[in-house]
């Protein structure tokens, strides 16, 4: 009899044990729900990744002053990606080690270093702005909300088709979203007489700021082409644009979003009769702005005394995505990539968001230009 009563008891305390083990401590459940942020804060893209801190930063104010995720406050954990895949890296173990398993992480040469690093791991990451065709790797674990590569190429070479311009000069980072572009902008650009007369990769480093050698590369078969495929992110641009114009380079140019977006070029007369293609969102508020959209752009100007650029509005929105899914399903990577894989009409700041198997989104492309020193958009 005796024996048995033990038995039971031990037992009990068995089960009890296992209970407890899996129940989660109170502190765990209370406290804050932690993102790790690997942001270009140096290196030839910081002003995008000011913009990045920018969103992030409104995105965790609005989701704290609502009363948090399902209670909890959230934060984010940034590390500075540099957009250098080494830095990335650096950057992503980084916060690894603090044991961040949902990550924020942006710009091609940063998550074309990552991304299979985060799904190999088990864990979790969403790009609001990235464009390397890299990106795509069947993984629900690597999300992303921009247009890509291969949007904008095929976009580039329907503009070029709209003037009749035959032969190009494709002029591009020497990176992963340059390299990548050229090599979707050769697939898009391939038609009956259509030709690539001359391919030139500027050097994508903090501090390259001498680009004549290339650009008169250019120049030189300037006669034989009709337009200048051009796309430039990072701090060097203006300055680049002005080297062109000074150096005698006068063919149209068609270019993209990160040109038309970005935060270095003060002098837009520089990129004048420039038709890009972009995304949807605009950053001044429209009459056919939902409540939604209005309000994230009231915020951001109040906050920041500026209208939210792109790169600062998919942050905002990546970081509302993981937001939402932590509440629904909790923090695990898996079961994040799984909810948010899933979602369809989704409606962010930026678009509307149905994600698909490789938790991609289709976005829709418009036509942007620069006429008079203002951007503009192209009917």
């Amino acid at each position: 009899m005796k024996k048995t009563v033990w038995t039971v008891i031990a037992v009990i305390v068995i089960i009890l044990i296992a209970v407890l083990a899996q129940k989660p401590s109170k502190e765990a459940a209370t406290g804050p729900v932690r993102l790790g942020g690997a942001f270009m804060i140096t290196g030839p893209a910081a002003p995008v990744g000011e913009l990045q801190q920018k969103g992030a930063s409104l995105a965790v104010e609005t989701i704290n002053n609502a009363g948090g995720i399902n209670g909890r406050p959230i934060e984010i954990v940034i590390e500075d990606a540099g957009y250098d895949p080494k830095t990335a890296v650096s950057a992503y173990q980084a916060l690894k080690i603090k044991g961040l398993k949902l990550f924020i992480m942006d710009g091609s040469s940063v998550v074309s270093a990552t991304h299979q690093l985060v799904v190999d791991d088990g864990n979790f990451t969403i790009a609001g702005g990235a464009t390397a065709p890299s990106y795509f790797d069947n993984s629900i674990q690597s999300c992303r909300i921009a247009l890509t590569a291969k949007d904008f190429a095929p976009g580039m070479a329907e503009i070029l088709r709209k003037h009749d311009y035959k032969n190009v000069a494709v002029f591009l980072a020497d990176n992963e979203y340059g390299r990548g572009l050229a090599s979707e902008f050769v697939k898009a650009f391939n038609g009956k007489d259509e030709s690539i007369v001359v391919t030139e990769f500027y050097s994508g480093s903090a501090g390259s700021s001498d680009f004549r050698t290339n650009i008169l590369k250019i120049k030189a078969q300037q006669d034989k082409i009709d337009a200048i495929v051009f796309s430039n992110i990072l701090t060097n641009a203006e300055g680049m644009l002005r080297q062109m114009k000074e150096l005698g380079v006068n063919k149209p140019i068609v270019s993209d979003n990160p040109t038309f977006e970005n935060p270095s070029i003060k002098d837009f007369s520089l990129l004048e009769g420039t038709e890009v293609v972009d995304y949807e969102y605009t950053r001044a508020i429209q009459p056919t702005d939902s409540a939604k959209v209005k309000g994230f752009k009231e915020a951001y100007r109040a906050k920041y005394g500026i209208d939210p650029q792109y790169f600062g509005a998919g942050t905002y929105d990546s970081i509302m995505l993981v937001a939402e899914a932590v509440g629904k399903v909790g923090e695990d990577p898996k079961a994040v990539a799984k909810y948010i894989s899933s979602l369809k009409n989704y409606e962010g700041v930026t678009g509307t968001y149905t994600f698909d198997n490789d938790c991609e989104v289709d976005r829709t492309l418009i036509t942007r230009g620069i006429k008079n020193g203002v951007k503009v958009d192209i009917k």
